[in-house]
């Protein structure tokens, strides 16, 4: 029986320029690798720098547009705080107060109107209805208006009724009813009389059960209608 030699089963050695290109295959391959790695690296390196700096530039921009917001909002909080008022000085002029200055405010001189006086005519037999008559001076001239209380709350019509009787106010037109409702607030404010009018002239029977006679020549409700 034959026997075949080991020495024949065992892998024959390569050749030395096969060994030799194997070699450079396994180097090759390496530095392949370690320029993948090192390039990884840098990349990996790169993206954190530019995230850090990312990073930063987004906190400064929130920063700053946090302080841009604080600033607004202080400058809103200022502007609300800031109140331009109309007053009555002791010689009856009507002028306009910037209160909440941080310096002393100067009054400005908003209207020909002067020594505004408000009074209350009251309907004596229905008394939810009521004119309010206000006499004051335009120029060297005395000057009544007549105002309905159900109209009174319309944006334009103080200042329609006051300029009606030549009254002037030296504010944007912007403002004028502004000012025109705050000065009309402010009268009403103010102590004024109260006078019930009977709608035309005889006896009549008053909330105390007395009985008084209203000329001809005192003003009566129907006669005020004309008025208006």
């Amino acid at each position: 029986m034959y026997i075949q030699n080991p020495y024949f089963m065992q892998p024959q050695p390569q050749s030395m320029d096969e060994w030799y290109q194997q070699q450079r295959y396994l180097e090759e391959q390496r530095k392949q690798s370690m320029e993948v790695q090192t390039a990884y690296q840098k990349a990996w390196a790169t993206a954190s720098v530019k995230d850090a700096a990312e990073d930063r530039s987004f906190q400064r921009k929130e920063y700053y547009e946090e302080r841009k917001y604080k600033r607004n909002q202080e400058r809103k909080e200022k502007q609300r705080a800031l109140a331009e008022m109309v007053k009555i000085d002791g010689e009856g002029r009507l002028t306009i107060v910037t209160e909440n200055l941080s310096v002393a405010a100067i009054p400005r001189t908003f209207t020909n109107m002067q020594k505004p006086v408000l009074d209350e005519l009251i309907r004596l037999s229905n008394p939810e209805e009521i004119i309010f008559r206000v006499q004051c001076t335009v120029g060297v001239k005395n000057t009544t208006v007549f105002l309905e209380q159900a109209k009174v709350g319309t944006t334009s019509y103080l200042t329609k009724k006051f300029m009606e009787h030549g009254i002037t106010f030296y504010v944007p037109n912007s403002k004028m009813h502004y000012f025109t409702h705050q000065l009309f607030a402010l009268l009403c404010q103010s102590d004024h009389d109260k006078r019930y009018l009977p709608d035309k002239p005889g006896w009549i029977k008053l909330s105390n059960k007395k009985w008084i006679f209203w000329k001809e020549d005192r003003l009566t409700w129907k006669a005020l209608q004309k008025k208006i």
